[in-house]
Formats: C-alpha cells, sequence, structure tokens
C-alpha cells in the first residue's frame, strides 16, 4: 500500500540552509556502494524516483540489504521504520511531517512523538552519482519505507512492506565503527580519526533518541572548529565564516535508541564531516547545530 503525508522539510536544511553556497556536484569516483559480488545477489535495489518507490511488497527476514541510488542532484533518503503497536502509516507520516515546523519547542515535541511511533532502523542518504547501501537485522512482520526528499515541500511516498521467515543467511561484516553516545556535555561521536573510504561502517546509537551518521567531503585543509564555527553561525542564523562542504550527505538515516545498522559506502579519500541532523527531543534543535559533528579522514 502506498502512503503520502502533507509536504515536510524536517532535514531541508541538508539540501538548504546547511548547503547554501556548496558544490553540489559529487566528487568523481563516489558512486556505487561497496558490495560483493556475493552482497549483490541479496541485495534489494532500491532507485527514488521523486514520486515513486518501487520495492517488493515482500522482503526477507534476517540479514537484509538495500543499495539505494538516486538520479536527483539534491539527493534523497530512503527511510525503514517499523511501526509501533496501533500506529499506521498515514499516522505516522502525519507526525513526521509536524517536525518541519520551526519554532524549537513544537520541534521537540514532534520528535518525541515520532519516535514514540515507530522503531528507526536507519535507510540510506544518497545524492546522484553518490549510492549507498545499508543492511539492517529484520524479525518478521510489517515495516514502512520512506522516500524522502530533503528539498521537496511535496509529500514523501512510502510503501508498507512485508517480512518473511525466508531468512537470508550470513552477517553485515564491518570495516570501521561509528558510535553515537551520551556524556555531560552532550550527544556525540566516538570513531576513529580515519576509516576505510571504501568499507562497511558498523553504527551503534547507544542514546537514548535516534541519530544518524551523515558524511560531506570538505575542503582540504579544514579543521574540526572550521566545522564547528560553520554548524554554530547555522544556529544563530548568521553567514558561516567558512564554507568547508563541498559534496551532498550521503550516509545512514536515523537509527533509534540503542539500535545498530550498517552502512556501506565508497567514497573518495580525503577528509569529511561526520554529523548528526536529528532533533534534539530536548531543545528542539538539531544535534549538528550543538557540537555533534566530528572531522575524519576516509583513506
Amino acid at each position: 500500500m502506498t502512503h503520502r503525508a502533507p509536504g515536510l522539510s524536517r532535514r531541508r536544511i541538508l539540501a538548504g540552509a546547511a548547503l547554501v553556497g556548496t558544490a553540489a556536484a559529487a566528487l568523481p569516483g563516489t558512486a556505487a556502494a561497496a558490495e560483493s559480488a556475493a552482497d549483490r545477489g541479496r541485495t534489494i535495489g532500491v532507485v527514488l524516483e521523486p514520486d515513486t518507490l518501487d520495492v517488493p511488497e515482500e522482503i526477507p527476514c534476517g540479514v537484509v540489504s538495500f543499495h539505494v541510488s538516486t538520479p536527483e542532484a539534491v539527493g534523497r533518503s530512503l527511510l525503514l521504520v517499523r511501526l509501533a503497536d496501533g500506529v499506521t502509516a498515514d499516522r505516522y507520516l502525519d507526525l513526521l511531517a509536524a517536525t518541519s515546523t520551526w519554532d524549537p519547542a513544537e520541534k521537540a515535541e514532534a520528535a518525541r512523538a515520532v519516535a514514540a511511533a515507530a522503531h528507526n532502523l536507519g535507510g540510506a542518504v544518497v545524492a546522484a552519482g553518490t549510492d549507498a547501501g545499508f543492511t539492517q537485522v529484520l524479525r518478521p512482520g510489517r515495516y514502512l519505507l520512506i522516500n524522502f526528499g530533503y528539498a521537496s515541500g511535496g509529500r514523501p511516498v512510502a510503501r508498507e512492506v512485508r517480512a518473511t521467515r525466508q531468512s537470508w543467511a550470513g552477517h553485515a561484516g564491518t570495516d570501521g565503527f561509528v558510535v553515537h553516545r551520551e556524556t555531560s556535555d552532550g550527544v556525540e561521536f566516538s570513531v576513529s580519526r580515519r576509516l576505510p573510504a571504501n568499507g562497511r561502517y558498523t553504527l551503534l546509537n547507544t542514546t537514548g533518541t535516534p541519530q544518524e551518521a551523515m558524511f560531506c567531503r570538505v575542503q582540504d585543509g579544514t579543521t574540526e572548529e572550521d566545522v564547528r564555527a560553520y554548524f554554530d553561525a547555522l544556529r544563530e542564523g548568521r553567514t558561516p565564516p567558512v564554507q568547508p562542504l563541498l559534496t551532498r550527505p550521503v550516509g545512514m538515516a536515523p537509527l533509534g535508541a540503542r539500535q545498530y545498522g550498517t552502512l556501506h559506502a565508497e567514497f573518495t579519500p580525503g577528509p569529511y564531516a561526520l554529523f548528526s541532523f536529528t532533533i534534539n527531543h530536548g531543545t528542539g534543535h538539531n544535534h549538528a547545530l550543538e557540537g555533534m559533528s566530528r572531522l575524519v579522514e576516509l583513506v
């Protein structure tokens, strides 16, 4: 069944204000998720067009991988959620739309309602020429896949799918870890300064709220302070003193509290900003604007 919701811009910053002035085109060599021939044999391919979502009505349970692409330069995201008992797809999409408000108190309330209405199981954030994939362990049951457009004011297309007991064996494997954790200073990433550019990253959200992991290539010579100053300026409504971001975000869509998943992608080696733009359930501000970013080197 296909569902549409009122227009929303919950994460429009990823294609709008947060990327004003950036080079929209992806760097050479960033297409194609890092998958072996064996992986492709048990991977569900999804192409995110603006107004369609072509996915099977039934998918296997167990270890399931998705390879996601889009022709849109501004980028799109495939979100995977498992709805809470009693929550319909239409109700969930209505709640998701409410997070587009600019009022921090209303945004925080809407984000809490969204988190309570479903289990966020990740997904892939992609742009034209920058495919990505993700792997998740699915129990038998019903799930909702959402084709979310960052810059679109239209209604996202969603499709309910059913995971059957036809389990796929295997495991995701990993080339590195990205951990979201809570500290006395707030939420932050625990991650190595260097990660393989072509690989699989296991993401573990140990916090109590949904988190994501976005990678954006930055200018050579960019420092951690430059990235923080950029997001600080956005939070305060100022023109950023520097513009470090070069590409559209590619990465893992929101993972729920204490949830894990695997992102697989092939990046051009170089420096990248890693950030999460999900909403702080207390302040209503996006986590990256409150300091949740890191500078990593993909090699």
